[in-house]
């Protein structure tokens, strides 16, 4: 009953089940226990002393030291007089906490264990859940005088992020830069993502393609080096503050008038892949809930190197959430500062919540097939001549009004999109040869009001219900289009006419939806807009686009060029979705027939496209295509069902 407090199961079953390893029965038993299992012909023996790390009844833990030494003593013993008899030897191995001051605290005398030569392997990590930073340096010290193996541990289960091989290949790049000889997966079976042992009595599910990649990629040195990587900057697994006795770096209070200095390893060669043109990007993404200040009372600086708010984007993303991006950050291989504070004169801060960043590369597939053999000996960009340009309006404005907590209703939006519709019609000819283009630069865009809705807008006027443009291309063709609002959604339809003597071969459209107006559904990290695979959604960040144009390609029914090759989709529909900032809603594009669809990550454009083309269009014949534009309140699943009933519709 009397249960260790860090036993932190034990409160629930109102019992403790720690060894008490002062009692000389307990270490007896052991004892016992190892001299059974040295009978069989076992490579070695592992000590889990960090799985429950209650050695000893509180304030115990310096007396029982020196009884748990001489215990590893006799282990030693017996395991060297086993291998002695089968001419190998025996292993001891020991997983321990993360620093020689916890390993102390524990009752663990680890250096003495090292330099008596009592273990073989140890693993300096967390008693569970993710952690990529363990104080190395102290145990891969004591290691260069001493025949001990140091091993990085992996946890796949991390606080507050989802797992990934991202989190685990930074993780593991972080161990090999620091000098570790190998990798110890804990907890990876029963802690991975299809794991379900516990409602089922037993692990009833495969493991992911990804969850195999890493177990047979981790230790290939050409594959660590080129993946993509999360570091980050770990929570407290029992969801504490720092300030309320939390063992992790986060979360903690932003100080006022004072900085949190954080450091994060990273083993990539930034640099390096930089001018080997392959990194793709790189991200500093810092999460603070409650009172964040303003912009201008942040104190932000990264390897020393003061950061101001023209450097990063201060995104508000919920009343009391704001995130910092800070693109293509400062950082460089091995240790590195992250600073943060709100400036004297600020009111209480409020919540670190998170901070990572993201390492985007360029696969060498990659590199060979977008990039121009003299491209890659460059340093720098082209840059062209700065320069102001003012067009007439050339596109459809669509207000996106969610509902809000407001102090008053308001038609004012807080996202507009721009609809390029078309950007640009082709007519190809049987011979292949173009026979007449149409663009949004050439149009008159002479939008006129077919007819108004019953609702008003702020200013009292009744908005627009049906919207038509049309355009002709004397002799070639008449191109009209329709844009039909609704409280529900937005119905578009376009309309072309062959006017000319010939049959037109192929018609391909461009229609551009851009996002550059639209702060919440911008996502600067690409892992908030998702197309639908055979497979389930894939986000944008697991899309291969072109390391130049920053663009992608999409044909339905074939293969998506994805990042990673071991898990290949199958584009299964014409549709894009982005869920917004607050996940609370799930907007829509997409047109009924399509048959591609385009994506632009350039910060310029941020465009979405869903394309299709017409085939053997004879003279004077009309073809139709229609589209729908919608905010979906709920999931990405509800939201792909909607679509798909009003496709059938069709």
């Amino acid at each position: 009953k009397d249960y260790h407090p860090a036993a932190i199961y034990a409160p629930k079953k109102d019992w403790s089940y720690a060894w008490d390893y002062g009692h000389e029965g307990v270490r007896n038993h052991f004892l016992k226990l190892f001299d059974e299992w040295l009978a069989y012909d076992i490579d070695g023996i592992e000590l889990d002393y960090q799985r429950s790390p209650c050695l000893f009844p509180p304030g115990e833990q310096d007396a029982g030291a020196p009884k748990l030494t001489e215990f590893m003593v006799k282990l030693r013993a017996a395991a060297d007089a086993v291998g002695e008899r089968r001419q190998k030897k025996i292993q001891l191995a020991v997983r321990v906490p993360p620093s020689f001051e916890r390993c102390k605290a524990a009752g663990i005398e680890i250096e003495t264990w090292v330099d008596r030569q009592l273990v073989d392997v140890i693993i300096p990590m967390e008693r569970g859940y993710f952690d990529s930073e363990p104080n190395l340096p102290e145990f891969l010290a004591v290691a260069k005088s001493n025949p001990v193996v140091i091993l990085g541990g992996v946890e796949p289960l991390a606080r507050g992020y989802k797992q990934s091989n991202e989190l685990n290949y930074g993780a593991v790049s972080n161990f090999f830069y620091q000098g570790t000889a190998g990798i110890y997966t804990f907890n990876y079976d029963c802690h991975r993502v299809l794991n379900s042992g516990w409602k089922f009595g037993g692990n009833v599910h495969g493991y992911t393609p990804d969850e195999l990649a890493f177990l047979t990629h981790a230790l290939d040195p050409a594959i660590v080096h080129a993946h993509d990587k999360l570091y980050v900057v770990t929570q407290d697994t029992m969801h504490r503050l720092v300030e309320d006795g939390g063992l992790r770096p986060l979360k903690c209070r932003l100080p006022v008038g004072d900085v949190q200095t954080f450091t994060m390893t990273i083993g990539d060669d930034l640099a390096g892949a930089a001018r080997e043109g392959l990194l793709r990007a790189s991200r500093l993404n810092i999460k603070l809930k409650g009172n964040q200040g303003t912009v201008d009372q942040l104190d932000f600086a990264v390897n020393g190197v003061a950061q101001s708010p023209k450097n990063y984007i201060f995104e508000t993303r919920e009343s009391n959430v704001t995130v910092i991006t800070l693109v293509n950050p400062p950082l460089q291989q091995g240790a590195n500062t992250i600073r943060l504070g709100l400036k004297p004169g600020s009111s209480e801060g409020g919540i670190i919540d998170s901070i990572d960043v993201n390492i985007d590369y360029w696969s060498p597939e990659e590199q060979r097939k977008n990039i121009p053999p003299d491209a890659q000996s460059r340093r720098w960009p082209i840059m062209g001549d700065q320069q102001l340009f003012a067009y007439i309006p050339n596109c459809l404005e669509i207000y996106v009004k969610e509902p809000r907590y407001v102090a008053e209703p308001s038609d004012w939006p807080a996202n507009i999109l721009r609809f390029q519709f078309p950007e640009s019609v082709n007519a190809i000819a049987a011979d292949g040869r173009r026979m007449w283009e149409f663009s949004f630069e050439n149009s008159d865009h002479a939008w006129r009001v077919v007819s108004k809705a019953d609702e008003k807008t702020m200013g009292g006027i009744f908005k627009n219900r049906v919207m038509e443009c049309e355009d002709r291309i004397e002799g070639q063709a008449v191109i009209r289009r329709t844009a039909t609002w609704s409280k529900q959604q937005i119905d578009f339809q376009l309309n072309i006419q062959n006017l000319g003597n010939q049959p037109i071969q192929a018609l391909r459209t461009s229609m551009c939806l851009q996002r550059t107006a639209a702060p919440d559904y911008i996502d600067h990290d690409n892992s908030r807009t998702f197309l639908v695979s055979h497979d389930g959604f894939v986000a944008n960040r697991e899309l291969a686009h072109h390391p130049k144009k920053m663009n992608f390609y999409g044909h339905v029914g074939r293969n998506l060029e994805v990042v990673d090759p071991n898990s290949p989709r199958t584009l299964a529909e014409p549709v894009l979705f982005v869920i917004s900032s607050d996940r609370r809603y799930v907007l829509c594009y997409g047109w009924r027939g399509a048959n591609m669809v385009f994506m632009n990550r350039a910060p310029r454009v941020r465009c979405l496209h869903s394309e299709f083309g017409f085939e053997d269009i004879a003279p004077h014949k009309e073809v139709v295509a229609e589209g729908i534009l919608f905010v979906q309140e709920g999931t990405l699943e509800q939201a792909l069902q909607r679509f798909l009933a009003w496709k059938q519709q069709g």
